[in-house]
């Protein structure tokens, strides 16, 4: 297997524990508030960093095929799969509502009650069109991409406060996450993550304090796949500190193998976020432990089970991951 990037790895690994641990309804809304702050956006940057360095020379054609193969095929594969659960557990109750589960999961609604309890796969679909926006845009010079993307920012905002009606696919939330994406291939240029890292205490501190404080403020809760952000400068100056906060503690940890199969597992985890914390909320209630901080790390082991069944060589890792499945390798840290 091409040996990693062990920062890149990391980013991964924090940003997807970030949602986990952000669907852990229990815990104390501040931290939540927090985490919602910038943990959507910084997936978008750590997206658009990737994809520069990777596809981004590849022709429109060869975009769409390989992001319908990353990101669509696993979309329908754990959307589809979670049919028979939904009824089985009651969920979906009436033909009525499996029609309309249906549709909504083909129109890729990020809600619950438009999918089979696996919303968060919403995020796939929207990056699905950002990626596609974002190869258009490569054909631009880097001026006109720039003023592309603030409209493109400038647009996603104003659509947000329009009203209810939300466009398929999350094409609306993509105009947004363009801007994001774009400033994650604007910080390859820099090999951000090919550095050796200079540690920076003042730096970590500055974008937590930053970042706590931004979220406080904020007089609205931020929900980036609803399009509720709150006010526009506090929005976008907390989820870039927060960025900023991920991908340095990123940068600080040494490579680490349990990191590296969460990071390769971001797909598969999203898509069994919720039923996993459902599953172990009920669990816990029963043995008496119902403690937030008890869910989210008896997910991560769930989920680390998860991630080495799939990086097993199995065809099951190319529906659920999009990627063929292989042994990860340790990865390396370029410096």
């Amino acid at each position: 297997m091409k040996s990693r990037n062990a920062y890149i790895d990391n980013a991964r690994a924090l940003g997807i524990l970030l949602v986990v641990l952000g669907h852990v309804w229990s815990a104390p809304p501040l931290l939540l508030k927090w985490i919602y702050s910038f943990h959507i956006p910084a997936l978008f940057v750590l997206s658009g960093y990737t994809f520069e360095g990777s596809r981004a020379s590849s022709s429109f054609r060869s975009c769409l095929e390989s992001r319908t193969q990353r990101l669509m095929i696993p979309y329908l594969f754990w959307g589809g799969l979670f049919i028979v659960p939904s009824v089985l557990t009651g969920q979906t109750t009436s033909l009525w509502n499996l029609g309309k589960r249906i549709a909504g999961t083909l129109y890729c609604a990020g809600s619950t009650d438009l999918t089979f309890n696996c919303s968060p796969i919403w995020f796939l679909s929207c990056l699905w069109c950002v990626s596609l926006l974002g190869v258009c845009l490569t054909r631009t010079p880097a001026r006109m991409r720039l003023l592309l993307s603030l409209l493109s920012l400038f647009f996603g905002f104003v659509i947000a406060r329009q009203g209810n009606f939300r466009w398929p696919w999350n094409l609306d939330v993509a105009f947004i996450g363009l801007f994001f994406f774009q400033c994650g291939a604007l910080l390859s240029h820099f090999s951000y993550f090919d550095k050796s890292h200079r540690f920076s205490a003042y730096t970590i501190l500055a974008a937590s304090i930053l970042t706590v404080s931004l979220s406080i403020i904020n007089p609205v809760s931020i929900f980036v796949g609803a399009l509720q952000l709150g006010q526009t400068w506090l929005f976008l100056a907390s989820s870039l500190c927060g960025t900023l906060l991920l991908f340095e503690v990123a940068k600080l940890l040494p490579s680490n193998r349990w990191l590296t199969l969460i990071g390769c597992s971001t797909i598969p985890i999203l898509a069994l976020n919720y039923w996993a914390h459902d599953f172990v909320h009920r669990f816990l209630r029963i043995v008496g432990l119902p403690h937030w901080w008890l869910n989210f790390l008896v997910q991560c082991l769930l989920f680390t089970f998860l991630a080495v069944l799939l990086n097993s060589d199995h065809w099951i890792g190319y529906l659920a991951n999009g990627v063929k499945p292989s042994s990860v390798d340790r990865p390396h840290a370029k410096g």
